[in-house]
């Protein structure tokens, strides 16, 4: 039985010290910390699933039926706090992961090795044509990961060596491959909001024109025929014939993570399944409209990170070790949490009551905010990553949350934005907040008290 604990984005803390995640080929011991990606496969007469974590371990996932993938899990790759991995992709015998960095880890065969290929920390990978080999069997496969400050790191010889690339963009979050023709097709999404394509292998790139919206692009998927990009503000963009569209995702405040094309699903009656933040995964019928995915009992609140799908099996992966599968054996495909599901760690709740309204709202590790209006707890998207360690509320809908390095977040009408302290205060880790309407005072771990006087809105 997997049993989990959770917190809400796919990031580590950092200020929690770390805990041993076991040796490596032991069983995997949660230790509060969320799954970043998952890959999944037919080897031979099993299935496997291979996930990474924000710990930095490098996770294997084996059974004889795909319903049981994610119920246990054996560590390929302990890691710590400082070396998250953020993709699996697979390669013969075996997966490849990235993360933080420039930090890239080899699983193949029984062998295991971990290797720094780039100064810059790395969000994705993907690798084109697997089965490509010499004469004498050695593997010749190329492969791409993306990263920090636009880079693209590539290699055309099995990981034998490596050659950078910087494109002018941010920070690029997803790559993906796919064959094009006689050759490979190579698609990467940058910040805020762009896309590049590359028609070898990733030597040379290309920006490809998409409509000019500032919303990061942070998930990738394509198919033989078709392609998917999302993002934050419910941004969802199709690739077809005519090159990307957007695709009508309706839901303005969805930040997604993942998506999977039509190609990778299976069964047809389905275009497209895309997941994130706030725990819905929706789904888009073929030549319908995009609608969520309905859950056996109470829908989790957490972020998914990735989705995978096997077989005739769909399977999510997020925060703290959640995992989630929906057997497409069923005429309505529904999702399940495999083995205890999600909790969330929280620090600090704050309730406040106007005539008859009431709100409650709790925060917790990695952004966690759960706000509870009329009844029913919601996660709200609080746009920051750090632990958050005191909240308060002068009335419902108008408070103040703080936490690790200086966050300070408040709410009002227009939901949480991010308050900034002066540079001269630099970062503390803020333990203690008093609401006063549009005002606060704060006290961190040395007792400094500030106020809200100090403060810009970004």
């Amino acid at each position: 039985m997997l049993v989990l604990t959770a917190c809400v984005t796919p990031m580590p803390s950092t200020e929690d010290p770390a805990a041993d995640a076991g040796a490596a080929g032991a069983d995997w011991v949660d230790r509060g910390e969320p799954f970043t990606a998952v890959a999944t496969w037919k080897d031979q007469d099993h299935w496997e699933a291979w996930a990474t974590t924000g710990g930095g371990a490098l996770l294997r996932s084996v059974a004889n039926q795909e319903e049981s993938l994610g119920e246990t899990w054996e560590v390929l790759a302990p890691g710590d706090r400082w070396s998250t991995l953020t993709a699996v992709a697979q390669v013969p015998n075996g997966a490849w992961a990235v993360g933080r960095a420039g930090r890239l880890v080899r699983a193949e065969g029984d062998h295991v090795s971990e290797e720094l290929i780039s100064a810059v920390d790395l969000e994705d990978l993907t690798v084109v044509d697997p089965g490509r080999r010499d004469a004498d069997g050695t593997p010749r496969f190329s492969a791409v990961a993306v990263g920090a400050a636009g880079t693209v790191l590539r290699t055309g010889d099995g990981g034998a060596t490596w050659s950078a690339t910087r494109l002018d963009t941010g920070t690029l979050s997803a790559v993906a491959s796919r064959r094009s023709g006689d050759g490979w097709e190579v698609w990467a999404t940058g910040s805020p909001g762009a896309l590049f394509v590359s028609h070898d292998e990733g030597r040379t790139w290309e920006t490809a024109p998409v409509a000019d919206r500032p919303d990061d692009l942070l998930g990738l998927t394509l198919g033989e025929g078709s392609g998917w990009a999302v993002g934050s503000r419910g941004r969802v963009m199709e690739l077809g014939p005519d090159g990307w569209v957007d695709a009508g995702f309706d839901q303005s405040q969805a930040r997604l993570y993942d998506a999977l094309a039509a190609d990778a699903l299976p069964f047809g009656a389905l275009d497209a399944v895309v997941a994130g933040y706030g725990g819905a995964i929706w789904a888009r019928p073929r030549g319908g409209k995009w609608v969520e995915m309905p859950w056996h009992g109470e829908r989790p609140v957490n972020a998914w990170a990735g989705l995978a799908a096997t077989g005739r099996t769909l399977l999510a992966v997020g925060d703290e070790g959640a995992v989630a599968i929906a057997n497409l054996r069923e005429g309505v495909p529904r999702w399940s949490l495999q083995g205890a599901g999600w909790r969330p760690s929280l620090n600090a709740v704050a309730a406040a009551a106007d005539g008859g309204q009431r709100e409650v709202v709790a925060v917790g590790r990695s952004g966690t905010i759960l706000r509870r209006l009329g009844g029913t707890w919601r996660l709200e998207d609080s746009g920051v990553t750090e632990n958050l360690r005191a909240v308060d509320l002068w009335t419902p809908g108008n408070g103040w949350a703080v936490g690790l390095d200086g966050v300070i977040l408040r709410l009002d009408r227009g939901g949480w934005s991010r308050v900034r302290l002066p540079q001269e205060l630099g970062a503390p880790l803020l333990t203690a907040v008093v609401a006063d309407g549009a005002s606060a005072a704060w006290a961190d771990r040395k007792s400094t008290r500030l106020n809200s006087s100090h403060l810009v809105i970004s």
